[in-house]
């Protein structure tokens, strides 16, 4: 079973997979993030070296939603650089270091508020609940829930993303540098502490993370690559790991052509039935309409309730 799936990928799928690797790097705001998995047969390489599948996502204002996966043996920033050969847009990311190489390349990074709450909310809980109230930790917490109930505003007002821009400007931006002037003012002399490694880590990427208000288009957070990715950390607790590099492949194109479908409203399974039932059947010229935004793949593929997928 697990080779037919492996073909079902490598000579079907992939045929969609490698269209949407092409069509990605057109936009010119991505998301990214990567996961750790465990290949056991792997040229080179020990069954117990971590391995690593990478996520891109398109951003939120696009007419073509693309998630993609792709396995690599390492994490390694080199693997985000090939990826994104010629892309020079923004890209939402966290605070790995790997993904500063591509501002050599023109690329701007934009970096997670979500992952500065998190630190910050998981120094709050290390501390007794009595204390919990009135500490720097919930000071924190605050500074970045403020930024986000103005995001949630703008969503909540429909605002165009240059109506949104100007907004950020005028409301997010004083209280993004007073978060700033604040943290900075609390660098400590070590990062034992849960709170001293949440300060110095905001304080480290504060270039990057002022990066949101440069475009209305861009978001807070890069939760959605974080959403897209964690079915594949999900599923990763039932099947453990792949057993060979040609599964590993093979996974990372059947996550890419389910979460596509969902992204475009599609039902994977009425979506992937299509795929095989046609795609053997046409023309390579003819593959361009079997992609997730076709309108008759819209019309035969689509959830009748989007939010029930």
């Amino acid at each position: 079973m697990a080779n037919w799936v492996i073909f079902a990928a490598m000579v079907w799928l992939k045929i969609i997979y490698d269209i949407l690797k092409i069509e990605i790097v057109k936009n010119d705001i991505l998301h990214a993030d990567e996961s750790s998995v465990q290949v056991l047969r792997e040229e080179g390489r020990k069954a117990t070296q971590k391995s690593f599948e990478w996520m891109y996502h398109t951003g939120l204002y696009t007419e073509k939603p693309i998630a993609i996966f792709e396995y690599k043996p390492t994490r390694e920033g080199q693997n985000a650089l090939e990826f994104l050969a010629g892309f020079n847009g923004y890209l939402h990311c966290d605070g790995y270091i790997g993904y500063k190489k591509l501002e050599e390349y023109g690329v701007t990074i934009v970096e997670c508020w979500g992952h500065v709450r998190r630190k910050f909310a998981d120094a709050l809980k290390s501390l007794p609940k009595d204390a919990q109230t009135d500490s720097r930790a919930a000071i924190g917490v605050r500074y970045c829930d403020a930024l986000f109930k103005i995001e949630r505003t703008c969503d909540k007002e429909n605002l165009t993303y240059d109506e949104r821009k100007l907004r950020r400007e005028r409301e997010s931006a004083p209280i993004a540098d007073e978060f700033f002037d604040w943290v900075e003012s609390l660098m400590p002399q070590s990062t034992k502490t849960m709170f001293g490694k949440a300060v110095i880590y905001a304080v480290n990427q504060r270039k990057w993370l002022m990066n949101f208000l440069k475009d209305g288009r861009l978001e807070l957070s890069n939760n959605r690559a974080e959403r897209s990715i964690r079915p594949f950390t999900i599923g990763r607790k039932n099947w453990l790991f792949s057993c060979s590099t040609s599964g590993a492949n093979a996974s990372s194109i059947i996550y890419s052509i389910v979460e596509t479908a969902y992204a475009n409203g599609l039902v994977p399974y009425l979506y992937l039935n299509y795929l095989f039932e046609n795609l053997p059947n046409i023309p390579e010229e003819r593959y361009h309409e079997f992609l997730p935004w076709n309108p008759t793949v819209q019309k035969l593929c689509a959830a009748p309730n989007p939010k029930s997928i």
